[in-house]
């Protein structure tokens, strides 16, 4: 900047005045855009931590179509087919339904001529106490010479399985709990809720974690499975990758998968 001891001249001052008139409109202005920007990302970060406390689909639309298309199968596109008539082996159980004897459309009352007989099926869940529940009799021994006590053992049932820990999950039911949460995504403390609406099953979150970190330990089931997938990959001649995002507690991490 100038001053007076450089020799500047009056007009040269107030130059110097206009352009930093300018520079402070400009500051001004941008500092003014800015607390705009800011105030509007407060509002959808506000916006999105609503609608995660929600339990908002993931990947829903925030404005509606203008014009939106019907829901279902358009005419001409793909083949139509009803639903399928269970197989002989699905059915669990039969009713006979009653035989009219009134003909509703002109009222005769007598025995009407049978001509056929329709089926109609219906699909339900089970209300409560639908699991299969298999109580096991282990004869407990005593042995003559040195009294220690035999049990009985069964493929069903664990060596350690008695006294407080005598009645466990099954291994389909435990699968299924897992394939819950980490195939379909369903938190863990919501897996109860829906084993207890569809057989009346009771279980905690530390059961089903604890059941997930035992499945997953070394030298099981599981594991064996992982290590021969790692070795059909690695002999496979090509193989195809995909990276996919995942929780993990409460960070976001990466699942690489590969077919």
């Amino acid at each position: 900047m100038l001053s007076m001891g450089t020799g500047a001249t009056e007009k040269d001052l107030f130059e110097i005045i206009r352009r930093q008139s300018e520079q402070i409109d400009q500051l001004i202005a941008e500092n003014k855009a800015l607390k705009a920007e800011i105030s509007r990302l407060k509002k959808r970060m506000e916006e999105l931590e609503r609608r995660e406390r929600k339990y908002a689909a993931p990947f829903s639309r925030e404005k509606r179509t203008a014009d939106p298309k019907s829901p279902g199968r358009r005419p001409g596109e793909g083949t139509f087919t009803h639903k399928a008539p269970p197989t002989p082996e699905q059915i669990t159980a039969t009713v006979e339904v009653k035989t009219p004897n009134t003909c509703p459309r002109c009222g005769f009352t007598g025995l009407l001529i049978f001509t056929r007989q329709d089926k109609a099926w219906v699909t339900e869940l089970v209300p409560h106490n639908a699991m299969q529940v298999t109580e096991y009799h282990v004869r407990v021994m005593e042995c003559p010479q040195c009294h220690h006590a035999p049990r009985g053992d069964h493929p069903d049932l664990k060596a350690n399985q008695v006294g407080a820990t005598s009645h466990r999950l099954g291994p389909v039911l435990h699968a299924t709990l897992q394939t819950l949460h980490h195939e379909l995504g369903l938190p863990v403390r919501r897996i109860g809720r829906v084993m207890d609406l569809l057989g009346g099953l009771q279980i905690t979150q530390g059961a089903i974690t604890q059941a997930a970190q035992r499945l997953a330990a070394d030298g099981s089931a599981l594991a064996a499975h992982v290590d021969a997938l790692q070795t059909q990959i690695q002999q496979a001649p090509y193989v195809h990758h995909d990276d996919t995002g995942w929780r993990i507690g409460a960070q976001n991490a990466w699942v690489g998968t590969f077919r």
